[in-house]
């Protein structure tokens, strides 16, 4: 992960416009670089994992057709995430270090690793051993999305 700093224009200078930068932008992670996951269950973790599986299989060609409906939030992706539960032995519900650890382990050739949007922006969850098939996710609060 990268930070990057942005020097603020007109700041302390007296004269232009204020600008003040988003939290999301402060923080490093500009709106186009997360994909939201937008769900009524407490299955967000699974719900973000299982596109960008199909992501990582099709080599990040984003025109793949599996991983095209998967991010749109179709049925299968549904039918996938509570399957990915299932494999993992990971009761339905909100994800923590240990069921991340269970998911992980029901992916062997995947690297899942979490990043906090929330101080003290860190990297929260990461295999030891890397992968050529990472899925990043980002974590704001008891919230998961995709890292892109």
């Amino acid at each position: 992960m990268e930070t990057t700093v942005i020097h603020t224009p007109g700041h302390g200078s007296g004269h232009g416009k204020r600008y003040k930068p988003s939290k999301a932008a402060a923080r490093g992670f500009a709106k186009k670089s997360r994909r939201t996951i937008k769900n009524k269950d407490q299955l967000c973790c699974a719900n973000t994992i299982v596109p960008k599986k199909a992501l990582a299989d099709a080599s990040g060609n984003t025109r793949d057709q599996d991983y095209h409906n998967l991010k749109q939030g179709c049925p299968v992706q549904e039918r996938k995430t509570k399957e990915r539960h299932r494999l993992a032995d990971v009761p339905e519900g909100p994800c923590g270090i240990p069921e991340l650890k269970k998911l992980q382990a029901a992916l062997p050739g995947y690297h899942i690793k979490i990043m906090s949007i929330d101080p003290p922006h860190m990297t929260i969850y990461a295999e030891p051993v890397p992968s050529e098939k990472t899925m990043g996710l980002i974590k704001k609060d008891c919230h998961y999305d995709g890292c892109l």
